[in-house]
C-alpha cells in the first residue's frame, strides 16, 4: 500500500504541475507528453482553476513526501529489508572459490569445535539470513529437497533467522548492568530480568535445525552457486556438523566406521593401505620414490585405487598419459586419502591429518603439478590444501585429455 501510495501521489503531483504550468495561449508544452500518465491526468483535470491546482499540488507533494519517508522507515521491519541487505551481502561475500571450506584453525586452544549456539556463528553467517529473499532458487535443484528429504536450504535459512529474532530479547535480557563508576560499596552487576513476551530459549541443534536436515546435505554446493544473494548455506551446515562430530561425538554408526577406516587405512572402505598402488603394477608406472623428477603427480585417490570401476579409469588414464609421452608418477602406498569426506562430514581433525600427511609427502618430492581423477580430491587439493602449505597447480584429468587432443598427441 505504501508503494502504491508513493506511485499514485507521484502521478497526481506530476499532473497538477503540468496543469498549473500550462501556458494560457499555447496550452500544454509538447514535451510534457513524455510524462504520459501525468499528461493524461492533466487533461482530465483541465477544468480546474490554476490556484486550486497549485494548492492541491502542495498538499499532494507533502503527502507524497511523508508516505515516502514512512516507507523508508518501514523497510527494516518489512520483507523489503532485503533490498538493503542483499546488496550488502554481495559486497561482503567471500572471495574464496565455490567449494572452499573454512578450516578450524585453533585445535590446540579451542574448548569446543563447530557451532551449537547462535553466537558461535560469524556475523556474516547470521547476516546471510537477513539477505535471503525467499526466492527458493536454492532448493529448486537441491538433491536432498527434490528427493523428498527433510532439508530445504531456504527453510534452513529462514529457521535460523526466526531463531535469532526470537533470541534477541533473551540476549538483551542477559545483558549486565554495570555498577556505577566510582560509587563506594557498589554491588556486583545483576542480570536484567527477561523481557516480557520473550520466546523461551531453544537449542539451535535439535529444536531449530533437526538432525535430519543437518545430515541430509550432500555438499553439492547447488544452493551456494545459485543463490541470488551470495548466501553460504553449506559452511553453516559443516560448522554444525563439526560440533556434533568433534565436540559431542554424536553421529551415525556408518560414519563412525568410515572415519575409523580412514584413520587406520586411509580410505573409507578399510581396504589395506598397502594395496593402494596395486592397480598400476602391470603398467610400469613409477612412483615418486623411484623417480621424483616427473612433471606431474597423478593423484589417484581412494576410488581410483580401490574401487573396481574407479581402477579401470585409473588404468585407462595412465595408458593415455603413457601413449602421449607425458612425464608423470604416482605416490603408491605413500598416498593418503584426500580427506574431503571427513571435512564435509564434520571431522575436520581427521581431514587436516590426512591433508598434512599428503602435503608433507608431496612437498618432500617437490611436487608442482597434480592431476586428479577424483572430483573430491581435485576440489580439496586445489581449494583447501593451500591453507596448510599445499600450493600446487591442480588439473582434472579431463583437462589434460582435452589438452592432449588439442595438441594432437592423442586422437
Amino acid at each position: 500500500l505504501l508503494i502504491a501510495g508513493i506511485i499514485i501521489t507521484g502521478f497526481i503531483i506530476e499532473a497538477l504541475r503540468i496543469h498549473a504550468t500550462k501556458d494560457a495561449a499555447t496550452g500544454y508544452a509538447m514535451w510534457e507528453t513524455a510524462s504520459f500518465v501525468g499528461w493524461t491526468l492533466a487533461n482530465i483535470i483541465s477544468g480546474m482553476d490554476i490556484e486550486s491546482a497549485k494548492t492541491a499540488h502542495k498538499i499532494t507533494w507533502w503527502t507524497h513526501t511523508f508516505i515516502a519517508l514512512g516507507f523508508i522507515a518501514y523497510i527494516p521491519y518489512s520483507r523489503l529489508l532485503h533490498i538493503i541487505t542483499t546488496p550488502a551481502n554481495h559486497f561482503f561475500a567471500t572471495l574464496k572459490p565455490t567449494g572452499y571450506v573454512e578450516p578450524i584453525r585453533d585445535f590446540d586452544t579451542a574448548e569446543s569445535f563447530g557451532v551449537s549456539k547462535l553466537e558461535e556463528f560469524t556475523w556474516k553467517q547470521i547476516f546471510d539470513s537477513d539477505a535471503c529473499t525467499k526466492c527458493g532458487r536454492c532448493q529448486d535443484g537441491c538433491p536432498a529437497y527434490l528427493s523428498g528429504k527433510h532439508l530445504s536450504p531456504k527453510k534452513l535459512l529462514q529457521d535460523i533467522k526466526t531463531y535469532w529474532l526470537e533470541q534477541a530479547p533473551l540476549a538483551a535480557a542477559k545483558a549486565v548492568v554495570p555498577a556505577a563508576e566510582g560509587s563506594e560499596g557498589a554491588e556486583a552487576p545483576a542480570p536484567v530480568e527477561a523481557a516480557e513476551g520473550a520466546a523461551p530459549e531453544k537449542a539451535l541443534l535439535g529444536d531449530v535445525v533437526s538432525m535430519h536436515e543437518l545430515w541430509d546435505c550432500t555438499n553439492c554446493m547447488y544452493c551456494v552457486e545459485n543463490c541470488s544473494a551470495s548466501i553460504e548455506h553449506v559452511q553453516k551446515i559443516i560448522d554444525m556438523r563439526r560440533y556434533k562430530v568433534l565436540t559431542e561425538a554424536d553421529f551415525a554408526p556408518e560414519l563412525q566406521l568410515t572415519y575409523r577406516n580412514m584413520e587406520n587405512n586411509s580410505n573409507p572402505w578399510g581396504i589395506g593401505a598397502h594395496m593402494r598402488g596395486d592397480w598400476a603394477k602391470e603398467l610400469g608406472v613409477k612412483t615418486l620414490s623411484e623417480d621424483p623428477n616427473v612433471e606431474y603427480l597423478f593423484y589417484v585417490g581412494c576410488s581410483g585405487s580401490f574401487d573396481d570401476r574407479g581402477k579401470k579409469i585409473s588404468v585407462a588414464f595412465a595408458r593415455i598419459l603413457q601413449a602421449a609421452g607425458v612425464s608423470f608418477g604416482i605416490l603408491g602406498t605413500e598416498e593418503s586419502c584426500c580427506g574431503d569426506s571427513a571435512m564435509r562430514g564434520g571431522n575436520d581433525y581427521l581431514f587436516q591429518s590426512q591433508a598434512q600427511a599428503n602435503i608433507e609427502i608431496m612437498n618432500g618430492y617437490g611436487v608442482k603439478k597434480i592431476i586428479a581423477i577424483c572430483p573430491h580430491g581435485y576440489n580439496c587439493i586445489k581449494k583447501d590444501y593451500p591453507n596448510f602449505g599445499g600450493n600446487y597447480e591442480v588439473y582434472h584429468h579431463t583437462e589434460i585429455i582435452a589438452g592432449l587432443i588439442a595438441e594432437g598427441k592423442i586422437k
